[in-house]
Formats: C-alpha cells, structure tokens, sequence
C-alpha cells in the first residue's frame, strides 16, 4: 500500500501589502490550525517517509508549526517547483520519488492540490470526495491509498494499480481520509 497525503498550507496573512505572494506568512488563525493539524496527524500516527514541501513562507511556516505540535516525518525536502505547481506538476514531483518510499506528504498550494486530488481518486460518489468538490480550504488534508499490485492495468475494472510511484495514474487512488481545521477543530471542543 502507497500512502500519499496531501496538505494545502495554512491560512496566510494579507496585512502587509508589500510583500511579494511568495512571502506572505502564516496569519493568526493559520498557526492555530496547523498546530492543531499537527497535533491531529501525530496522534493518528501518520508518518510520512517523505515530505516535499514548497518553499513559500507559508508552506515552510506550516510545516515548522507541524513539526512543533509532534509530526515526525523521517525526510522533508523543500522544492521551489511546488510554489503554485499546477496538477500534473505536482504528479510529476510524486512519480519521481523513490520507490523505497511508501508514504509521501506534499505541502503546497491550490488549486494544483485539489485538482490533483481530484484527478487522483476512483471513487468520485464517496461523501469525503463530495465534500472535497465543495471547498479544499487553507490547511486541508487529504490522505490517498494505492494498492501494491504490480502496476498492470486491471482489465475487468479499467483501472491501473499502482506499484510504484512512478506509476501512478489517474483514477487509481482511495480517499481515505479528508480533514479540514474546521471539522478537526469542531471535534476538540
């Protein structure tokens, strides 16, 4: 089993117009909810071999506040070519992984994110995904299982299993799990 989880950065601040998009840091509300994402991610064990995170403040930022609250990825990597990467970009960072690799984080931005998500998942009907359709706000996770079975294409159901990162495909992935601060915060009071 591939575990990709995906996790749109937390909310950025506005106040200081003068500063370039790339710059922008995390607003009051942002640190609060990637705190607690934190927190929610390193009590439910989730781990990733691997975070590939784009460079841009807020991601950084959001990554460091996870970090804080007990996530503990064994790697992390910033890439500039996360910064507002498109769908298929973001896949080409993801199929360029190591195979030895079997759980991946990304954090970075919309709506690259939410439209990868979307081309990445089989079952459009599940209410998760009908939720995510609805809004991938600022801080959203989405976690994402691929079946190890070799990578061939199943031919009674006309969809690719995945074997590897390399290859992964369109319509292959189980959303197992859609978080929002929102709902998360809603749960811890």
């Amino acid at each position: 089993m591939l575990d990709l989880y995906i996790l749109r950065h937390a909310k950025s601040s506005w106040k200081d117009e003068s500063l370039e998009d790339f710059d922008r840091p995390l607003n009051k509300r942002g640190k609060l909810n990637a705190a607690s994402m934190g927190e929610f991610l390193s009590g439910s064990v989730i781990q990733p071999d691997m975070v590939l995170c784009s460079t841009a403040k807020r991601c950084k930022q959001t990554l460091k506040l996870l970090l804080s609250s007990g996530f503990s990825p064994s790697q992390q990597k910033f890439l500039d070519r996360l910064y507002l990467a498109r769908a298929d970009e973001i896949m080409n960072e993801i199929q360029s992984s190591s195979n030895l690799i079997s759980s991946l984080m990304i954090i970075g931005h919309n709506p690259g994110l939410e439209d990868l998500v979307q081309k990445l998942i089989k079952d459009k009907t599940s209410s998760d995904y009908l939720s995510l359709l609805d809004k991938f706000p600022t801080c959203a996770f989405a976690q994402i299982q691929f079946n190890k079975d070799n990578g061939q294409l199943n031919k009674n159901k006309g969809q690719f299993n995945t074997g590897s990162w390399t290859k992964l495909a369109p319509n292959s992935g189980t959303l197992y799990c859609y978080l929002t601060p929102k709902h998360h915060l809603s749960q811890d009071n």
